[in-house]
């Protein structure tokens, strides 16, 4: 009788450990009780959920709140090789194209949840970067673009108002 209580003591620290253990491992996916998702989650999936940064240490744009006082979208783009400007951080835009001249067409990322036809982008001149002097850069409705996409028009004064291909400019979509 005496081995088999010393068996059982000297058991019982190894029980607790393995019962504990197995606590931990069961609340492995919790935070201060909470769940947690990845960033590839739905929005349905993620409410009510903690929700981790995708491969960039940030959060996708459709996990950001409308009154989040950043944009869900921007890119700053070349008008020398019609791309993004090399080094220059983007979000919400995926590629960009000049169909004709002065007229650029933003893909607009599925994820950004932005509506091409509803956004109201904000445009600019990046001087640094654009060839010349009095230009000009805005957005309008897609008229020229496809449908998932951001049109931006670029001119330039000279004698009247010109499109032209010597712009970049920055986009941002709040």
């Amino acid at each position: 009788m005496a081995v088999v209580a010393a068996s059982v003591t000297a058991a019982a620290p190894a029980l607790a450990h393995g019962v504990q253990h197995a606590l931990f491992a069961h609340n492995a996916d919790k935070v201060d009780g909470k769940h947690a998702v990845g960033s590839g989650a739905t929005t349905t999936q993620a409410a009510g959920k903690l929700v981790a940064t995708g491969t960039n240490g940030r959060f996708a744009p459709k996990f950001i709140p409308n009154g989040f006082a950043g944009p869900r979208a921007f890119a700053a783009v070349t008008n020398e090789t019609v791309e993004f400007i090399p080094g220059s951080e983007r979000r919400g835009i995926s590629g960009v194209r000049r169909p004709f001249e002065g007229v650029y067409c933003l893909a607009v990322t599925a994820a950004s949840g932005i509506d091409p036809e509803t956004a109201t982008p904000v445009v600019s001149v990046n001087y640094g970067f654009s060839s010349g002097a009095d230009l000009l850069a805005f957005w309008n409705q897609p008229d020229t673009c496809d449908a998932d996409e951001l049109e931006v028009q670029t001119y330039k004064f000279s004698g009247g108002l010109l499109p032209s291909n010597e712009v970049a400019f920055s986009v941002a979509v709040l």
